[in-house]
């Protein structure tokens, strides 16, 4: 029983290690990386050669007490077998280890990010963000504990056990004593994998813990900051590009490297979960501009004219941040639009800027809040308080008025008297006095 459950651990042992060893595609930067240091073999540490090496005298130690072997294996037997098929069980076949429940989350979450940049401007709301922050955290989260339960199912089989074995050993060298030479020569290899195996078991330790570390770390990054490599002349990163078709438009996402001194965009189409062949398509970049947000129902935009081509390229980033770092990557330009195009806000807040070039003395501003937003309204406010110039403002918003004017004077009945509240107040004022006249005017037609 201790030889088959031997074997079907073995069995096991390498199909979890033919599953884990795969090597996800390489970006182009990488692969030319790879490419250069060629197929040479992955190096192994002082304690890994002790661990594999010392089952061969394992092997030998167990062939010479064959016979003797039955008689102590009673008590220790289902031990060692619950410990074989735990790790057998749980880490290396287990749904600990096993990549398709990370890789259907990993779709899933995709295609929630793919949703969320598909969301129109219009139809943003904190909600959206707030829960597509959220997907990110739990998705990294999962990630984390994904890679790290398979250095656990790494770092066990090389501690717990070959712990395990060596208990069993022991067992063998203390119950026999026609097996003590033979346990005599090998006393220093097991002293060196025990070592091996605490030292092993040390650094996982150690490991676990810096691997928590960088979760909180990456937690704490910006999104486009973890699926992007950049520097202040090459970028990577995951971008959609905008394909029409005859009937639809559609956005496929594509893997992206793009070299500043040579202005070359290199572009992989992605596929979640699947790996085969991909087309790489190179484009020389003549310019960049950023996309408005009048021209098309999708956020983080940007055009980028390539030769060879009529029509320019539509790309869309991840984030705002994400599609300000294409832009600076890229030398990209601003949207030009005519002031006969824009929107009455629009046109409001260039005749502002350009009364601000100005540097005028005196003001006159007649209802200048009427196709501002609120936060530009507020934005207004605060330079009216910094205008040391004079002002004549001529306004019925009361969110306007409440930041700008010190003081409310009240005129009537031939007479000024000042306000000791706010407008809000003098607002309050004038609605009990309406309601005081309409209820006099009430009770005397009862009457």
């Amino acid at each position: 029983e201790l030889r088959d459950a031997l074997g079907s651990f073995a069995a096991s042992l390498t199909a979890y290690c033919t599953a884990n060893n795969a090597s996800p595609p390489l970006s182009a930067r990488s692969q030319e990386d790879s490419d250069k240091r060629g197929s040479a073999e992955v190096a192994e540490t002082d304690d890994e050669v002790t661990i594999k090496t010392a089952f061969i005298e394992f092997a030998k130690i167990i062939h010479a007490v064959e016979d003797a072997r039955s008689m102590m294996l009673t008590p220790f037997k289902p031990m060692i077998l619950n410990e074989i098929q735990e790790l057998r069980s749980e880490w290396l076949l287990g749904p600990k280890t096993d990549p398709k429940d990370f890789l259907k989350e990993t779709t899933t979450f995709c295609q929630k990010l793919e949703k969320y940049l598909s969301v129109k401007q219009k139809e943003r709301t904190p909600e959206l963000d707030e829960q597509m922050l959220q997907d990110r955290q739990r998705f990294i989260t999962r990630a984390f504990e994904h890679v790290t339960n398979i250095h656990e199912a790494e770092e066990l089989k090389k501690s717990k056990f070959v712990q395990t074995i060596s208990l069993f050993m022991q067992m063998m060298a203390n119950f026999y004593h026609q097996a003590f030479e033979h346990f005599q020569d090998s006393q220093r290899q097991l002293s060196n994998i025990n070592q091996a195996a605490q030292r092993s078991a040390a650094n996982f330790r150690q490991i676990s813990d810096e691997t928590k570390e960088l979760k909180e770390k990456l937690l704490k990054t910006p999104w486009e900051q973890v699926q992007s490599n950049d520097s202040a002349a090459f970028r990577e990163g995951y971008l959609f590009i905008q394909v029409k078709k005859p009937v639809t438009t559609l956005w496929i996402k594509h893997f992206c490297t793009y070299s500043r001194d040579l202005r070359s965009l290199q572009v992989i189409p992605y596929t979640q979960g699947r790996s085969s062949d991909l087309i790489q398509e190179s484009y020389s970049i003549k310019t960049c501009t950023r996309r408005s947000s009048e021209t098309i129902d999708r956020r983080f935009c940007f055009d980028v004219e390539v030769d060879n081509r009529s029509t320019p390229l539509t790309l869309q980033a991840q984030s705002q941040a994400d599609l300000l770092e294409w832009l600076r990557i890229m030398d990209g330009q601003e949207p030009v639009c005519p002031i006969r195009a824009l929107s009455d806000g629009q046109r409001c807040r260039i005749i502002f800027a350009w009364l601000a070039q100005k540097a005028p003395h005196l003001l006159l501003l007649d209802e200048p809040t009427n196709h501002l937003d609120i936060e530009t309204i507020d934005s207004l406010a605060d330079a009216i308080d910094d205008f040391e110039g004079g002002l004549l403002l001529v306004s019925h918003d009361f969110r306007l008025i409440s930041q700008v004017a010190k003081e409310i004077w009240v005129c009537e009945n031939q007479s000024i008297t000042p306000w000791e509240g706010d407008i809000f107040s003098y607002k309050q004022f004038l609605a009990k006095s309406v309601n005081k006249e309409l209820a006099k005017l009430a009770a005397s037609e009862n009457r």
